[in-house]
């Protein structure tokens, strides 16, 4: 079961559906995966007011936060800097039977970021992984042409 929470102040989001889709399907995806049936899954959205603090992060401008936090088998803490590397699969998921390409994370992280947001997590192994996404609450960045994931 996820457990979800809507701020009050969240209203109509400028987005490109389908990318955050992708952003969303696979920061669940993995929370699920990744935490065993007993274990919790959360997601949050709320509006962040400018010089408000997501995860000790300082807005610097208001902002939509996302948050999606598990209880699952977390990251170990000398794989953390390279979970959002292209191919990368931490060895405690690698072993934990689970399928994965390790592009997912890399995918979030492209698609956020060429957005305006920002994308950060905290772990720790066998307690679970809360991934932080922050948007600029005047929408998702429109880019023109295509966008490589080299």
């Amino acid at each position: 079961m996820i457990k979800e929470t809507y701020g009050e102040n969240v209203t109509e989001f400028q987005a490109d559906k389908r990318l955050l889709t992708i952003v969303l399907q696979n920061l669940l995806s993995n929370a699920i995966k990744y935490t065993n049936n007993e274990g919790e899954v959360s997601i949050a959205i709320q509006t962040i007011p400018e010089g408000s603090l997501l995860d000790g992060r300082k807005m610097t401008e208001e902002s939509l936060g996302i948050t999606v936090a598990d209880s699952g088998i977390g990251v170990p803490k000398s794989q953390q800097d390279k979970i959002f590397t292209k191919l990368f699969r931490a060895d405690n998921a690698a072993s934990s039977r689970t399928e994965g390409t390790g592009l997912g994370l890399y995918i979030v992280k492209a698609i956020v970021e060429q957005s305006g947001g920002q994308v950060w997590f905290t772990s720790e192994e066998n307690m679970g992984t809360t991934f932080f996404v922050s948007f600029p609450r005047t929408g998702m960045k429109k880019k023109e042409g295509t966008k490589s994931l080299a």
